[in-house]
């Protein structure tokens, strides 16, 4: 069927039937064609002709549905904007498309306007040529690796698409469809839309997911079927158990894409609602490509077959085809596939080979044939000549209780090229080591991420997409070594920052002098261990490079000690006042030789306080009585906590040379 057959089929074939609900209106679909047509004329007397652009600039409403559904009927380009975008966003898709009308941009016509001026034209459609070779859209990229690219779809294009879902999600004019995706995105504009127009179903257009309100909706709608992106399907999961059996009793289908879902979201919705999200895959070039069965095994962090009219190859770097368990990039060829890059016949020559299209995502496909994305060719990480595929460290570290997601980027790194480090959403603070040595028993050592950073949110875009280009690659610059200040002795809890400060500086003086080796000591370095709350460091040097460890220390800003009975120069200590990750920190730097009596002791205590839960909080108790007595004198502090801990572990028996000794 051709776009206009396949939208006629309702507009004109259910005239008389809800088509939409939106706010506080109800339109029937002979409404909306009405609406459109009037439109379509509109457009026509301002000159408007098949192949124009439109630029619209709208929230989700039923005037963007109008402009969209009129532009179809004149055969006009439409090319929606994201309403997140800025001036100078705005201003590059303006300037590229060259709209002969816009639509809701500041220069632009409102649509108040527009209804008002439409009111007048006749109901009916204005004839025009048309044939599904024609573009439909232009839909701006996300822009992730520069200026974003129009990608051109054609009237063909969505009518594929359209049949396509409608047929393997078993959509029908029975369903009631709640929609909260903006039409601005291919994701609501071309499954979203399309799918309900195709079917025929009764749909409930929301300007927006908003999750205080999402549960009144389900209930007052009580939906068939519902589009998402994984952040919802996240925050639906905070619902009670009483509303998440009430919609999972009425629904038939939730779908999930534009992001990956991750396997434990997967399980703890199908655990709540009752049912199994059907996660597909698709791209703003080519529509839907992928998808789980509807009727069959809907299998966790898999994106299912290809659509039957999609043909999907995997090949290597070399063009060979990759076989199945061996990642490959994903090359694709079908009628769904778009016409290529508005006005850019470089970039769309350089997207096609041999007449697929390179979609630059990356993807593992199993002996039965479903496939297991590991992310954008461009998000993996080659360390040490090893591939690693971020979404598989993702995946693992999403599994670990507390952690509500995670995202692996590469880091620089003077040796391996690139090294992996992960950002971690978490509600309470994470334990670094304890993730590191989940991924030290799941993972090959290139895969372990260097760095664990807990953070408050990951940044993404308007569909909830992970914008990793936005996560800082180089960790190195995130703190600053000042001057170091003396203050009194304080009983301060554990700061899971601490470890991450460590490591950073650590990196920062083995980067000054290749010679040195780092270990994070002392309270700091266990966690749920308080303390004074200085990180304290060991910096190591094989004998004969005392002097070459405090030439780097001094090169990077510590500090001689000052004070009452500083260590001898034998054994010095550099400090320093670090600021970074939101906070500032003092750090103790003691420069003792390399496997040392010392050295080993102070390594063996730090594992001793890890290891031995009732020594751990003996330790914790005698800490806080010795604040709690007035003692505010940070080396009188040391002295009498260094007893304790020498008499505690000599009864271990594991004794310790000299309480001096401790950090």
């Amino acid at each position: 069927m051709t776009l206009s057959e396949l939208l006629d089929a309702s507009l004109i074939g259910r005239a008389d039937v809800v088509a939409l609900e939106f706010e506080d209106g109800a339109y029937t679909f002979g409404e909306l064609d009405a609406r459109a047509n009037r439109l379509a004329n509109a457009f026509q007397a301002r000159g408007l002709k098949a192949g124009d652009r439109v630029v619209v600039y709208l929230a989700n409403s039923v005037e963007m549905i109008d402009i969209y559904l009129a532009s179809v009927k004149l055969g006009l380009i439409f090319v929606p904007v994201n309403i997140l975008y800025r001036e100078r966003e705005i201003q590059h898709i303006l300037t590229d498309a060259e709209p002969a009308l816009s639509i809701g941009v500041p220069t632009g016509l409102a649509t108040s306007d527009l209804i008002s001026e439409s009111s007048s034209f006749p109901a009916t459609s204005p004839p025009v040529a048309l044939n599904d070779d024609m573009p439909a859209g232009i839909i701006y990229t996300s822009g992730t690796t520069g200026r974003s690219k129009g990608a051109v779809l054609t009237r063909r294009n969505f009518a594929v698409n359209a049949e396509a879902i409608v047929d393997a999600w078993r959509i029908s004019s029975a369903d009631r469809f709640l929609l909260t995706l903006p039409l601005f995105h291919v994701h609501g504009l071309g499954n979203g839309l399309h799918g309900w127009l195709a079917s025929g179903c009764r749909m409930r257009l929301l300007r927006r997911f908003e999750h205080q309100t999402i549960a009144r909706e389900f209930a007052t709608f009580r939906p068939t079927l519902f589009f998402g992106v994984p952040a919802m399907y996240v925050r639906l999961l905070d619902l009670p158990a009483e509303q998440t059996r009430e919609i999972g009793a009425a629904m038939r289908l939730f779908v999930s894409g534009s992001a990956a879902l991750s396997p434990q979201v997967f399980d703890d919705f199908r655990a709540k609602f009752g049912h199994a999200i059907l996660e597909r895959y698709g791209m703003s070039e080519t529509l839907m490509i992928m998808g789980n069965p509807y009727d069959g095994e809907r299998r966790p962090g898999t994106v299912g077959r290809p659509f039957p009219h999609v043909s999907v190859r995997l090949l290597d770097p070399e063009g060979n085809p990759a076989p199945d368990a061996q990642p490959g990039e994903i090359y694709i060829q079908g009628p769904n596939v778009f016409a290529g890059y508005w006005r850019q016949e470089e970039a769309t020559r350089a997207a096609f080979r041999d007449g697929y299209f390179r979609t630059g995502d990356v993807a593992v496909r199993s002996p039965d044939g479903y496939h297991t994305l590991c992310g954008r060719k461009s998000d993996v990480i080659i360390s040490a000549g090893f591939n690693v595929y971020p979404r598989e460290i993702e995946e693992l570290l999403e599994d670990q209780d507390g952690v509500a997601e995670a995202a692996v980027v590469g880091s620089p790194d003077r040796v391996r090229g690139e090294v992996p480090i992960a950002y971690i959403v978490a509600a309470q603070p994470i334990d670094p080591a304890a993730l590191e040595s989940c991924c030290r028993q799941k993972l090959a050592s290139f895969k372990i991420p260097r760095a664990f950073i807990q953070v408050e949110a990951l940044p993404r875009n308007a569909l909830g997409k992970v914008q990793k280009h936005l996560l800082e690659r180089d960790p190195g610059n995130r703190f600053e070594i000042q001057a170091y200040e003396d203050r009194p002795a304080i009983y301060a809890p554990y700061d899971q920052r601490a470890p991450e400060i460590a490591r950073l500086l650590a990196e920062a003086i083995e980067r000054e002098d290749s010679r040195l080796k780092v270990d994070h000591i002392g309270s700091t370095s266990v966690p749920g261990c308080s303390g004074k709350g200085i990180i304290d460091l060991a910096v190591t040097f094989a004998p004969g490079e005392l002097e070459h460890a405090k030439d780097a220390l001094a090169k990077l800003g510590f500090q001689h000690q000052t004070g009452r009975e500083p260590f001898p120069e034998s054994r010095p200590m550099r400090v320093a006042a670090v600021s970074g990750l939101g906070g500032d920190f003092r750090v103790h730097a003691h420069v003792i030789e390399r496997e040392g009596a010392e050295h080993r002791e102070l390594v063996g205590f730090r594992d001793a306080l890890r290891c031995d839960s009732a020594l751990r909080a003996a330790y914790e108790q005698q800490k806080a009585g010795i604040v709690g007595s007035g003692v505010t004198d940070s080396l009188d502090y040391c002295n009498l906590k260094s007893e304790f801990v020498v008499a505690a572990l000599a009864r271990l028996g594991r004794p310790l040379r000299s309480p001096k000794n401790l950090p």
